[in-house]
Parts: C-alpha cells; sequence; structure tokens
C-alpha cells in the first residue's frame, strides 16, 4: 500500500446535557465500534491482521479522534486500506447505492451499530475521511436507516421494495425549524406548506448564516432529495439553495409545481 490513510471521528452531544458535552461512554463504545470496522476490514482486504490504528490527534474538552493506518511489521504484506474500505462502503449507504452482495457482513454489521442511539444517546456524529477530497459522513438517524438496511440486504439477501430508492432533483416550500449548525455538515427539519409533513434536511453547501437566518420563516428549498424507497416524500433533503419568502406569499397555488418525480428527472443521479 503506497500511503496509510486516516480519519477523524467527531461526535456531537444531546443539546439537554451540559453545553452539548458527549457522554464519556457512549463516546468510547462508538469509537470502539467504529474501530471494529476497521479490524474487520483490515482482515477482509489483507487476509490477516496487518494494521494497528493510532490516535495522533486527541483534542482536548472535546469528543474529536484523529485515526491513521500504521503497519504491524514489514514482514506482513498489505495490499490495501482498510480506512478506503470503509470510507467506501459508508459513501454509497449515505447515497443509497446497493452495497455489493459479497462485502464482508461484519465490517457492515459495525457500520450499522454505529448509528445506534442517535439524537438519544447523542445527537449525531461526523466521520471525516481524510485525503485529497476530504469525505464527511454523517453519522445521524438517516444514516442509520440506511446502514440497517443494507446490512438486511447484503447479510440476509433482502430483496428491495418495487418503490423508487435513489436521489433527485426537487424544490419545496415550507419553514424552518430545529437548525443545528454544530459540525461540517449542519441540520435542519423542513415542515412543508402543503400537508405539513417533516422532512430531515443537511446543508453543507450553504452558507451557515443563509440558515440560521431562515429559521422560523417561510423559505423555498432546493436541493438533492433521498427517497428509501417506502414513501414519495424524501427522507432526507441536501440543501443546495435556500430562499426566504414573503409572508404574504401565496405558496399552496405553487407547491407540487417544483416537486417532480424521480421519473420525470430520469431516475437516479
Amino acid at each position: 500500500m503506497s500511503k496509510f490513510k486516516e480519519v477523524e471521528f467527531k461526535l456531537f452531544g444531546l443539546q439537554h446535557e451540559k453545553d452539548g458535552a458527549v457522554r464519556a461512554d457512549i463516546f468510547a463504545k462508538k469509537l470502539g465500534q467504529f474501530i471494529d470496522g476497521l479490524k474487520s476490514a483490515d482482515k477482509f482486504i489483507n487476509g490477516q491482521k496487518s494494521l494497528n490504528y493510532l490516535i495522533t490527534d486527541l483534542e482536548y474538552g472535546s469528543a474529536v479522534a484523529r485515526i491513521s493506518e500504521a503497519q504491524i511489521s514489514n514482514k506482513v504484506p498489505i495490499k490495501s486500506s482498510s480506512i478506503e474500505l470503509v470510507e467506501n462502503a459508508m459513501s454509497d449507504i449515505r447515497d443509497g447505492k446497493r452495497i455489493d452482495k459479497d462485502f464482508p457482513p461484519r465490517v457492515l454489521k459495525t457500520i450499522a451499530d454505529l448509528g445506534n442511539g442517535s439524537h438519544k444517546e447523542f445527537s449525531h456524529g461526523e466521520i471525516d475521511f481524510i485525503g485529497k477530497t476530504d469525505n464527511v459522513v454523517r453519522i445521524d438517524d438517516f444514516f442509520d436507516r440506511r446502514a440497517d438496511k443494507a446490512f438486511q440486504q447484503t447479510a440476509f439477501q433482502v430483496e428491495e421494495s418495487d418503490a423508487y430508492s435513489g436521489v433527485a432533483f426537487v424544490e419545496y416550500s415550507g419553514t424552518v425549524k430545529e437548525v443545528d449548525l454544530r459540525g461540517t455538515i449542519a441540520s435542519a427539519k423542513l415542515f412543508l406548506t402543503a400537508g405539513g409533513a417533516e422532512i430531515d434536511c443537511i446543508c453543507n453547501s450553504v452558507s451557515v448564516d443563509n440558515l440560521a437566518s431562515a429559521l422560523d420563516h417561510k423559505v423555498m428549498v432546493s436541493g438533492k432529495a433521498f427517497y428509501d424507497g417506502q414513501s414519495k416524500l424524501p427522507e432526507r433533503i441536501d440543501i443546495n439553495n435556500i430562499r426566504i419568502l414573503k409572508a404574504d406569499a401565496n405558496l399552496l397555488r405553487w407547491e407540487g409545481r417544483f416537486h417532480f418525480e424521480p421519473s420525470e428527472l430520469g431516475g437516479a443521479i
């Protein structure tokens, strides 16, 4: 392997905890699950235990750890990076892509376990796969559902629903609530103007100031919508544009005009 990989593991505490602090036992448990996944990935991809995982940076007063791969011995050959294998799987899960049926179930199980307890024992997490282009995967209940589904489909060969599952561009109007600006990827909830349905949103390409100023306002948002194959509404929107609407805007007559079915957009992107 020409280059060892490194990753940053971060947890965010529940809002009602002291200053949003993370419980020590939860941080230790989640970090342990992540390391177990890396160890299983190492054995799968290299045929044996070939790598150690070193904490190269631990920020004082925070729940952040940077982890680097290290070769156990020059006598133990290394074919590939376990961190890279886990990154590819977590990215595919986040993006709703099907995991290869031959992917090791033990690694998938540790990934699925990472999201357990989100919004109950901790707010959310971020796994920052450091490289030429940093890739941040948010660990929350959205990721947890997708990871559990991927594990079931791969480990037990569960068939997918015929309903659409994938990504499409959409535009919705609604009211922004519960904004959380902590971390690299901000989050919010959008309550739709028509019907009042609640949709989880993330915002890593919208300025934080723009998202913060939209709180409790009627807005029009556009971005990538993630469909789980169970509902006509997306389970999450990755907002790339947000516009605050005038208070007297007649939104009901526009609702649905901007919501295109995935088939009209050519399906997944």
